[in-house]
């Protein structure tokens, strides 16, 4: 069985350079998905959200992963621009926090 990963946990050694070259780009991602955003364009959101999830999990970084399948989630389900904005803003947030871990 397959537990979730900590939150804390320390990457592999390989893994490193990876994560950080990651969260390195998360900028360029929350700006897609806010230009995505204030465009209208629910798909391109969605579309971010989905990469953003799967990445986040592949390196490590689950809470990334469940915030961006959040946003996955809303603009898939066509929810309200507000709502939207709160949850990219809280992704935002949690890319900052990963931005301290290197």
């Amino acid at each position: 069985m397959n537990e979730p990963r900590d939150r804390n946990a320390v990457p592999a050694p390989f893994m490193v350079p990876l994560q950080s070259r990651f969260i390195e780009r998360l900028p360029v991602r929350v700006a897609a998905l806010k230009q995505a955003q204030a465009n209208g364009d629910l798909d391109a959101v969605a579309r971010c959200g989905h990469q953003m999830r799967g990445a986040a999990g592949m390196y490590g970084l689950p809470h990334l992963g469940e915030a961006a399948a959040k946003v996955e989630r809303l603009a898939k389900r066509g929810a309200s621009a507000g709502e939207i904005e709160s949850a990219i803003a809280s992704f935002q947030r949690l890319c900052v926090e990963a931005a301290g871990l290197i």
